[in-house]
């Protein structure tokens, strides 16, 4: 009995770690569409695509610095201003010393 039940949970967390590397994969991609976006000065779309990966669990050091930099070309200088601060605290804490 103890024999399937871990065979039953070798399977479940294996099936888990498929669907978090799959959802990693269609993040990526997401992250890669926005930054196109952003590239091509469509910056109120790019600050949706941001805010949709934010929202969807996406961690990436550069979120917030993009995201502040594309509120920033739309003139929104109080929301810019967080996003910046929080890219760069995001960059503080990362730091290896």
């Amino acid at each position: 009995m103890k024999q399937v039940f871990l065979a039953f949970l070798c399977v479940l967390i294996s099936v888990s770690l498929g669907a978090q590397t799959k959802s990693d994969s269609l993040l990526q991609v997401q992250w890669t569409q926005a930054l196109k976006i952003f590239e091509q000065g469509k910056y109120d779309e790019a600050v949706d695509q941001f805010n949709n990966l934010e929202l969807s669990g996406f961690k990436d050091k550069q979120l917030f610095a993009r995201r502040g930099e594309a509120l920033y070309k739309l003139k929104k200088y109080s929301e810019a201003k967080t996003d910046l601060d929080a890219a760069v605290q995001a960059r503080i804490l990362t730091v290896q010393v």
